[in-house]
C-alpha cells in the first residue's frame, strides 16, 4: 500500500484482492481489513490510538510512538546519499569528489540528528541483500587521505575551491543533515559550503536540469537486489543526473544481466559498485534507512529481519518492509 518514492503522498495500490475499502484522509492513508486498521502515519497525523499497525514517516509521530513502547525497527532496502554534479567545474575532478566523501564522519552525522534512525554507510547498496557483499568501503571516513586528495587536486586546506551549494528539498531533517555535512567539510578540509532549500518541484527541476552542485538524494530499492541501486548510475539511465558515466561500469552491469551463475553475478555487481565509488565517486552514501513501524502489543506475526520466530527460525529476509496481512493476526486485544 503506497508508493512513497515520488514524494507526492501515498497512492493506494493493489487493492483488487481486498474485500474492504481504502480511503485517503489528508496525509494519512488508512486500509481497513475486516475491522483492522493499517495506516501510514505522516506529519499532522491524528493520535495512533485505534490503529493496529502503521508505517511511521514523521519525527513528531515517531517520538509519540517511541514513548508508547510500540515502535518496531528493522532493516530497510533504502539509502540516503548526496549526489555530486560531475559536470560542475568545482566537482569535475574525481579527487575532489572523493575527498569530500572521505571527509564525512557518518557515525557522528547520524548521531547528531535527533530522531534519525539510520545505519551509517559508505556504500551505495544497503546491507542485507541475500548473497551480496559490497566491496570494502573506499569512501569511509579517512581525514588524512581526504586532505591529501584535495591537496593533490590543487586545493590544499580548501584554498581556492569555490563555495559549494548543497541543495535539499524542504524538510527539517534534510536541513539538519546539510548543516552537519557542510560543517564537517569546513572543519575537516577548509571547504566552504551553503545549504540551499527548494520546494519539491524546484528541487527535481534543478537535479534533472543539472543546475545543482551537491544534492540530497535517496533511493528505496524496487526489489532486494543490488541492480536496483547500481542502475541509478548506468550511462543510459534516466535517473542518472550526476553527469558521470563509464563504459566499463555499464559493461559490468550488462554482463551481470546475462550471467547464469548467481554467485558470479553478485561478484560482477560488486565490481561495478567498487568502480562507481572508487573511480567515479558521483555520490556520497551517508546512511541506510531503517524501517519504522507502530505495532501494537496485540498484533502477532509481525517480524523484522533481526527477530527470530518463536521456533528459533531466523528473521525474515524481506528487507522491503512488506508485511502481508495474511501473516498477521490480532490476539488478546
Amino acid at each position: 500500500i503506497g508508493n512513497m518514492k515520488g514524494g507526492h503522498g501515498p497512492d493506494v495500490l493493489g487493492l483488487s484482492e481486498v474485500e474492504n475499502r481504502a480511503v485517503v484522509e489528508g496525509l494519512v492513508a488508512k486500509l481497513d481489513l475486516k475491522g483492522r486498521n493499517y495506516a501510514i502515519l505522516h506529519r499532522d497525523s491524528p493520535s495512533h490510538r485505534g490503529i493496529d499497525c502503521a508505517l511511521v514517516y514523521d519525527t513528531r509521530v515517531f517520538e509519540l510512538v517511541r514513548r508508547s513502547g510500540s515502535l518496531r525497527v528493522g532493516e530497510y532496502n533504502a539509502v540516503y546519499y548526496y549526489l555530486l554534479n560531475c559536470r560542475d567545474p568545482s566537482l569535475a575532478d574525481p579527487r575532489i569528489r572523493k575527498a569530500l566523501a572521505k571527509a564525512v564522519d557518518r557515525e557522528a552525522l547520524v548521531a547528531s540528528i535527533p530522531h534519525l534512525l539510520g545505519r551509517p554507510t559508505a556504500t551505495l547498496v544497503p546491507a542485507g541483500i541475500p548473497g551480496y557483499l559490497s566491496p570494502a568501503a573506499d569512501l569511509a571516513f579517512d581525514l588524512p587521505a581526504a586532505r591529501t586528495l584535495l591537496a593533490d587536486a590543487g586545493y590544499p586546506n580548501g584554498r581556492g575551491l569555490p563555495e559549494l551549494l548543497v541543495l535539499y528539498n524542504t524538510s527539517e531533517a534534510h536541513r539538519a543533515i546539510a548543516a552537519q555535512v557542510i560543517e564537517q567539510w569546513r572543519e575537516h578540509l577548509g571547504v566552504q559550503g551553503r545549504a540551499v532549500n527548494a520546494e519539491w518541484m524546484d528541487y527535481l527541476a534543478a537535479k534533472e536540469g543539472g543546475t545543482y552542485q551537491v544534492a540530497r538524494a535517496g533511493w528505496i530499492g524496487d526489489y532486494p537486489d543490488p541492480q536496483s541501486f547500481l542502475d541509478l548510475f548506468r550511462g543510459d539511465s534516466r535517473e542518472n543526473v550526476s553527469g558521470w558515466s563509464d563504459p566499463a561500469y555499464d559493461a559490468l552491469l550488462g554482463k551481470s544481466q546475462v550471467e547464469p551463475d548467481p554467485r558470479q553475478r553478485m561478484r560482477l555487481l560488486a565490481q561495478a559498485e567498487g568502480l562507481l565509488l572508487t573511480t567515479g565517486t558521483p555520490c556520497i552514501p551517508l546512511y541506510e534507512y531503517l524501517s519504522q513501524d507502530l505495532v501494537q502489543p496485540w498484533v502477532r506475526g509481525f517480524r523484522t529481519r533481526a527477530e527470530p520466530s518463536a521456533a528459533g527460525e531466523p528473521g525474515s529476509a524481506n528487507i522491503q518492509g512488506i508485511h502481508p496481512f495474511r501473516g498477521l493476526w490480532v490476539e488478546g486485544r
